[in-house]
């Protein structure tokens, strides 16, 4: 059993309209139906306001009825950023924030001794931290010896002149056609464009303080064997 919750305030449910500062709450329904085809019983609380005593609750339920707790936002560092500040309350923080993009606010504790994973609020970073952190653990908490992800050495059809200190994870399309799969770019890689996911084939793993050119071989996951 998996117990989710999302915060903020400014997330309005798919199909209502959006008023100035507000955004859709993509978040919801993918982590359920991710949690969903990775076989867990989710017990979904929704939209959680952002507040400390109303996260302290959510957490406090779920971790009376769950295996393992798994949030969506509130993890950075906002004024309205909750959760992190509830799981210190009633449990412990063992990680907070990693070096890769998207993905850097990740968390990961205990409340009340069931396990707590806090992805990030940004739709792309929650879905990337998901794939190579959250469902990775899940598959080990259900018992399945083939928990790691296993990557594809591909070639880039594209270049890095300029080295980033953070890991990232892109958005990449695959090319068949030729002898070696050829990955080429999502345009817009920002953690807020969810059309990046649903555009690409996979993401592929470019690692920190590197630069490379176009045909350099790194490691490729594709979103077929991410998500199952």
């Amino acid at each position: 059993k998996v117990g989710v919750f999302f915060t903020g305030d400014e997330l309005v449910e798919p199909g209502n309209s959006l008023t100035p500062g507000k955004i859709y709450n993509s978040n919801r329904y993918a982590l359920v139906a991710l949690l969903n085809k990775a076989g867990c019983d989710v017990i979904n609380l929704g939209n959680i306001k952002d507040n400390l005593d109303s996260t302290c609750n959510a957490l406090e339920r779920l971790s009376s009825e769950c295996d393992l707790i798994i949030t969506s936002g509130g993890v950075s560092v906002g004024e309205e950023d909750h959760v992190k500040p509830a799981v210190e309350k009633l449990g412990k923080l063992s990680l907070w924030r990693i070096k890769m993009k998207p993905g850097k606010p990740l968390a990961y504790g205990q409340v009340r001794n069931i396990p707590f994973i806090g992805l990030p609020g940004n739709p792309v970073s929650s879905f990337v931290t998901y794939c190579i952190f959250a469902l990775p653990y899940i598959k080990k908490m259900q018992g399945n010896s083939k928990f790691k992800n296993e990557a594809i050495k591909v070639k880039t059809n594209f270049d890095c002149k300029r080295a980033k200190p953070r890991r990232e994870y892109a958005r990449v399309q695959i090319d068949y056609s030729s002898e070696n799969p050829m990955a080429s770019l999502y345009p817009k890689q920002g953690s807020d464009v969810m059309s990046s996911i649903v555009w690409a084939d996979g993401i592929i793993e470019i690692p920190e303080n590197t630069t490379f050119d176009s045909g350099t071989i790194l490691d490729y996951y594709p979103l077929s064997e991410l998500t199952r």
